[in-house]
């Protein structure tokens, strides 16, 4: 279960290679070179 949290204009993405997490409004690459992905988006697990 996630936490409950405020939502603003920006979106939470995490890269899944180090588990950083940025709000921001657009999505790029991690300093560790992975991709973020955006958390409130459907995906495959």
């Amino acid at each position: 279960m996630r936490p409950i949290s405020t939502a603003s204009k920006a979106d939470i993405y995490e890269c899944f290679d180090c588990g950083v997490r940025i709000e921001t409004t657009v999505a790029g690459r991690c300093d560790c070179g992975g991709e973020f992905v955006h958390l409130g988006r459907s995906r495959d697990l």
